[in-house]
């Protein structure tokens, strides 16, 4: 019975607690013709949504390894034709960076 109480204490205390990526990002450079920094919100269970130019996405996340993430993006509408796809982002300084290669280099927004 007290092996049956540990794991479940583990499995829930395991459960309990929050990926590192969880959060809000924002890119830390403005797009060209665009006037905004691109931003979005990773959710609890690796999902999350964001906007990059006035156009609306969603995503889920594939942890690689303990710093590197895979973003599959589904961008909504027109916009998707062009932007739509997998990419990889590198969890740095910290956890307080994103460096996501040809989409730019994203910083952790506090709430």
């Amino acid at each position: 019975m007290m092996r049956v109480l540990v794991l479940l204490l583990t499995l829930f205390a395991l459960t309990a607690c929050d990926d590192i990526i969880v959060g809000r990002w924002e890119r830390q450079e403005l797009v060209i013709g665009c006037g905004e920094h691109p931003d979005f919100e990773v959710f609890d269970d690796l999902t999350g949504t964001g906007d990059f130019c006035q156009c609306d996405y969603d995503f889920d996340i594939e942890k690689r390894d303990s710093a590197l993430y895979r973003f599959d993006i589904d961008f909504d509408g027109v916009c998707g034709i062009v932007a739509d796809g997998r990419y990889d982002c590198d969890l740095v300084r910290d956890g307080d960076e994103l460096d996501c290669g040809d989409l730019g280099d994203f910083v952790r927004l506090s709430d």
